[in-house]
């Protein structure tokens, strides 16, 4: 990952270039809070609360299904 121009963060390779997860990017399909049910958003709210308590920052990606160890965009 670079700084653009502007200070900012590129993450288009977090976003885009995705083949696998790692200790620092996790991705999540798309689906809606209530749809998640009470165990989904669980798991959900415990992964942003390990990201917020770790030493460097992580990235969780909304939009990113896992069929079968596949990761394809589904939103």
């Amino acid at each position: 990952m670079t700084l653009g121009s502007m200070g900012s963060l590129d993450l288009a390779p977090i976003v885009f270039g995705f083949d696998r997860e790692t200790a620092t990017v996790e991705y999540k399909g798309s689906v809606g809070w209530n749809e998640l049910g009470r165990r989904g958003q669980r798991e959900l709210v415990r992964d942003l609360m390990g990201f917020g308590n770790g030493d460097s920052p992580g990235y969780i990606v909304i939009g990113v299904n896992d069929a079968g160890g596949q990761l394809s965009r589904d939103g």
